[in-house]
């Protein structure tokens, strides 16, 4: 399983810079902003991490310009996982990264990098494994587990090998593989094993199998 196909896109920390030629756009920076205080409740806290006499987060948006190929990436992509149904826990992660990343162009000294920590991999994927079927949240992960979800991304990634998001798709893909070979329908396999809806499953399981959900149990239904 942990071998299954899977995104590890932790970008790297971000340092310290002020005013930039070259932009990641004001409207991504606002929406990287918005998203992550309306959809997963992780905000960037401002107060905390700018210049002294600068406590606005409007006067932060409109006049920081920052030069961060890689960002201007991962807001790019962030817009695309938005756009699709079922995808909270892969935007949340995303989000997460993000903000940590614009918080680091943010303040003047970055505080020190912290090392994953393999102890608490294990302890988040007994959390990912007990909610499987269920909505998955990092954020609340994070509270139980006392560290942050940047943090848990990269002790997770750094132990097997790929991301808390990739995990919990092959785990479900794996969980729904096996419900399959017992006759169940590909419709009801997909909430069964929590996929937002069919076509969210579909998806997922063609893009571990290569062959869809339907055509995978008729195939073995032959055998």
């Amino acid at each position: 399983m942990l071998g299954a196909p899977g995104y590890h896109e932790d970008l790297p920390r971000a340092q310290a810079n002020g005013p930039l030629a070259a932009a990641v756009p004001q409207r991504d920076v606002e929406r990287a902003v918005e998203y992550q205080e309306e959809l997963v409740g992780l905000v960037v806290h401002v107060p905390d991490v700018l210049p002294l006499g600068v406590r606005d987060l409007d006067v932060v948006v409109d006049h920081t310009r920052i030069s961060d190929p890689p960002l201007r990436a991962a807001l790019s992509r962030l817009h695309d996982v938005l756009a699709l149904d079922g995808e909270s826990l892969d935007a949340e992660a995303r989000l997460a990264l993000i903000g940590e990343r614009i918080a680091g162009h943010l303040t003047s000294a970055p505080g020190p990098v912290q090392q994953p920590e393999p102890g608490l991999a294990g302890r988040l994927r007994e959390l990912l494994d007990e909610h499987l079927t269920g909505q998955v949240s990092l954020a609340r992960a994070a509270a139980v587990l006392d560290r942050s979800v940047p943090h848990l991304i990269r002790s997770f990634s750094r132990r097997y090998g790929l991301s808390p998001y990739a995990y919990v798709v092959g785990r479900r893909v794996d969980a729904a593989r096996r419900l399959l070979l017992q006759g169940a329908r590909p419709a009801e396999v997909a909430t069964a094993v929590g996929f937002y809806d069919q076509a969210h499953f579909t998806r997922h399981f063609k893009k571990h199998t290569s062959i869809t959900p339907a055509s995978y149990a008729r195939s073995h239904a032959r055998q």
